[in-house]
């Protein structure tokens, strides 16, 4: 599905205008003599940055272009190499903001795989998202349907340091002290499946794309399940970042969003690329 909207002279236009515009001031911009702004004016060009030492690098990637696509715009995909390591089965970037600043002046008009949170500087926005992921609780143990088939005695798994482990907390303190289990956390999300697969623990509250990735897009065919969480487990959602005053850029990237989620390709790829299950027909 195309945009219905003749936009690419029109975006090449603004962004090179939106080149000129004032830079952005605050604490994480980098001085000016470490980087070289080279400015828009690129044609019908977009350059969509990935980080292509996480996860879902290559559906980002493949998404892109669809994006591009849509836009009627040529993509230029660049994976940006850290020297810090992205951790296994996980999204996070690591890299600093003036790090990112100083990619977004030489490299990139968009970043993929932002999450859509606060705290962000001034000078960067996200696009509508592109991804709204969840956690599950899975399990590989045949008899639990529920979270209290588990014995309290066999602890549960986490990722340490995130929302969804933060939920956990609470809702274990929120049990009678005799009905608790054990909360056994990991550092990342390739160790806390690791420790479901071997039985280290019985059930782990995961990413669910991660899962699916470990799994080889089939959690049951490895001897997993996936049970209902007794509360509401947080949604990561996933945009793409563009400078502030890239306005039309990110308005133009979320109307192509936009088309793609309705057609069901996004879902397509995400299934391609052993993110979630394959939808069947009509689904």
């Amino acid at each position: 599905m195309r945009v219905a909207m003749p936009i690419a002279a029109v975006l090449a236009a603004l962004l090179c205008i939106a080149s000129s515009a004032a830079s952005a001031q605050g604490t994480d911009v980098p001085p000016r003599d470490v980087y070289q702004d080279r400015g828009r004016g690129q044609g019908n060009t977009v350059a969509l940055c990935v980080n292509g030492a996480a996860m879902m690098a290559s559906f980002e990637s493949a998404l892109a272009r669809e994006l591009a696509s849509a836009l009627l715009l040529t993509p230029t995909v660049i994976e940006i190499k850290t020297w810090r390591p992205t951790e296994p089965l996980d999204y996070r970037l690591p890299l600093m903001l003036e790090e990112i600043y100083i990619q977004f002046a030489e490299r990139c008009d968009g970043f993929m795989g932002f999450t859509l949170a606060q705290g962000y500087p001034e000078w960067m926005t996200i696009t509508r998202p592109y991804l709204v992921t969840r956690t599950v609780i899975a399990t590989n143990t045949t008899n639990v349907r529920k979270l209290t088939d588990v014995p309290v005695n066999r602890p549960l798994g986490t990722r340490i340091l995130g929302g969804v482990d933060n939920q956990v907390i609470m809702y274990l303190q929120s049990l009678p002290e005799k009905g608790r289990w054990s909360r056994f956390t990991y550092y990342n999300n390739k160790v806390l499946i690791d420790r479901l697969l071997d039985g280290t623990v019985a059930a782990a509250f995961v990413w669910e794309p991660a899962l699916y990735r470990a799994t080889g897009g089939k959690p049951e065919a490895a001897g997993l399940h996936i049970i209902p969480s007794p509360f509401a487990l947080y949604e990561t959602e996933f945009g793409i970042a563009v400078r502030a005053h890239d306005t039309f850029l990110s308005a133009m990237l979320g109307q192509a969003i936009d088309a793609l989620r309705a057609e069901g390709r996004i879902d397509r790829l995400l299934a391609e690329h052993g993110l979630a299950a394959p939808k069947g027909p009509g689904k």
